[in-house]
């Protein structure tokens, strides 16, 4: 590879050189705006209800009327079985519980939280799929096997490829002595954005800069370089 480069003393060179990755690369531009023209926020909002403003919130299963599917979008995780949606038995491979949201359109979710009561990690889910519904049917989107918590804990699971549709549900096939899902919301919760992916740096782009009269460095594919060569005359 070769660029031609005119140096401060107005002599012009020639410069040949190989890219080298031994200079890290310059950070990555912002990321490009959200694809469904959410910006940012959480795709539930604060729920009071098991149905508000078109979103519906239902479970397998409720311990009793004070941990109801909705508190779990309730905004919080305090010390007590109400503060979460409680199932009335153990999440087992063969019982499974679940807790499902729907919303009022599809949205194409990358990332999810789940959080823990503040008191204790008794009740916690331990193994479950993330699914959301096809018009058929529920598919895995993400799995998590055995997790460890500590209480009051919020975890953040981020999927390998980004699902859209307008119903999801968390199905636990493993909990403690309950199954209790504190928030299933920020931090980290159901988002339609898209700023966990990575942008692409084109190869075209093409920066130099000089650092000698016989030497340049530059900007190749996002990759610095470093390029050597001899002055040829103006």
């Amino acid at each position: 590879m070769s660029v031609t480069f005119l140096a401060p003393n107005g002599i012009l060179y020639e410069l040949s050189g190989q890219v080298t990755s031994d200079v890290a690369p310059p950070p990555p531009p912002p990321p490009p705006p959200p694809p469904t023209g959410e910006t940012g926020q959480p795709l539930i909002p604060t729920l009071a209800a098991n149905s508000q403003n078109g979103f519906i919130a239902s479970a397998s299963s409720t311990y009793d009327g004070s941990c109801q599917p909705f508190r779990a979008f309730d905004g919080s995780n305090g010390p007590s079985y109400m503060h979460g949606w409680s199932s009335s038995a153990k999440a087992t491979s063969a019982a499974a519980q679940w807790i499902e949201i729907q919303l009022p359109a599809a949205a194409m979710l990358y990332s999810y939280s789940v959080s823990i009561r503040t008191d204790t990690n008794a009740l916690a889910p331990l193994t479950w799929a993330l699914q959301y519904f096809d018009g058929t049917q529920f598919i895995d989107a993400h799995q998590v096997s055995n997790v460890a918590w500590t209480a009051g804990e919020a975890k953040v699971f981020r999927l390998a490829s980004p699902v859209s549709a307008s119903r999801f549900r968390l199905r636990i096939t493993d909990s403690g002595i309950l199954c209790q899902v504190a928030e299933w919301k920020p931090p980290g919760g159901l988002h339609a954005d898209n700023r966990d992916q990575q942008p692409i740096i084109s190869a075209a782009r093409r920066r130099y800069w000089s650092t000698g009269p016989t030497s340049a460095r530059g900007e190749v594919g996002g990759r610095r370089a470093v390029l050597r060569g001899r002055n040829r005359p103006p």
